[in-house]
């Protein structure tokens, strides 16, 4: 391990080359530098997983639901943050309901074909001369562009 304050996130990683010489290398958790690790899933548990996960009646149920149900039926796959592991691994981890997706809205434009047809306004509260008070200013404009 390196010394210093950040040795518990650096990994020096030593790998023979031409000549016997050592080249090292340090890692900043860059994935390829981890090892597996001993009680990781396989392949084969992860796609069970992720097969459950996607089942028609469960997906639009949170990990923590469907590990709820499948353990009412008896059934065991892994533990809920497990679940999450492998949907973030998967890049799934979102909202697994659906979504009503709403339009941008438009801000409104206004154009005058005449007089009197647009009007502003705004009300704004000053502070008075003493605690307490206030003025009131009614602000109004017609806009002929």
């Amino acid at each position: 391990m390196v010394n210093g304050p950040p040795a518990q996130r650096w990994a020096v990683h030593e790998r023979p080359t031409i000549g016997g010489i050592a080249r090292v290398r340090l890692c900043l958790g860059n994935l390829e530098c981890r090892r597996q690790q001993p009680r990781a899933l396989s392949h084969a548990e992860r796609a069970e997983v992720l097969g459950v996960l996607h089942e028609e009646r469960f997906v639009d149920q949170a990990p923590a639901t469907i590990y709820a149900t499948l353990l009412d039926e008896g059934r065991y796959v892994c533990s809920v943050p497990t679940m999450y592991r492998v949907l973030r691994a998967e890049d799934e981890v979102r909202e697994r309901r659906r979504q009503a997706r709403h339009p941008a809205t438009v801000k409104p434009e206004l154009l005058a074909t005449g007089p009197n047809r647009i009007w502003t306004w705004d009300i704004t509260k000053l502070l008075g001369p003493e605690k307490w008070t206030y003025f009131h200013l009614y602000a109004t404009d017609h806009r002929y562009l």
